[in-house]
């Protein structure tokens, strides 16, 4: 009797597969797929992590091959749902706007970190990050701003 040896965990390939079979080309149309459906084609518990790391390896085929983003929370726990073009320019704000309060919040950290305390290393460190940061920065603050005019323009 020979027994596979998988170093990196059990190939979701199969499971994936069984996924992209079962629901078809997908389109970005707000169609919901819900946790119950897709634990009758896994045959798995959605509480498993085997679970998570399926969905997880299916949501990005899913884009691969459709264009289609798969969102969590906009289905409100039902499962995923097939975001429309709209709700994936939403959800890359909100999610470039969290980048933003991120950078801003290092940024601040940073700066106040006297260059009298700091080893030569770390001011060089210091200096390398302040030049990275500031460009990214100002680019993320002007796409907030476009993104928010227009949406104050539509309404």
């Amino acid at each position: 009797m020979s027994s596979k040896l998988f170093l990196r965990g059990v190939p979701v390939g199969p499971d994936v597969d069984k996924l992209i079979k079962a629901f078809g080309p997908l389109a970005r149309d707000g169609k919901i797929i819900t946790h119950g459906d897709m634990e009758k084609v896994l045959g798995i518990n959605r509480l498993e992590s085997r679970y998570r790391t399926v969905l997880t390896a299916f949501r990005k085929r899913v884009w691969d091959l459709y264009e289609v983003a798969l969102s969590g929370r906009r289905a409100i726990g039902q499962g995923y749902r097939c975001l429309t073009a709209n709700e994936v320019v939403e959800e890359a704000q909100k999610a470039g706007r969290a980048t933003t309060k991120r950078t801003r919040q290092a940024l601040i950290e940073v700066t106040s970190m006297p260059d009298i305390e700091l080893s030569p290393d770390h001011l060089a460190l210091k200096r390398k990050y302040l030049a990275l940061t500031e460009g990214v920065l100002q680019r993320h603050l002007a796409a907030d701003a476009i993104l928010r005019d227009k949406v104050l323009l539509s309404a």
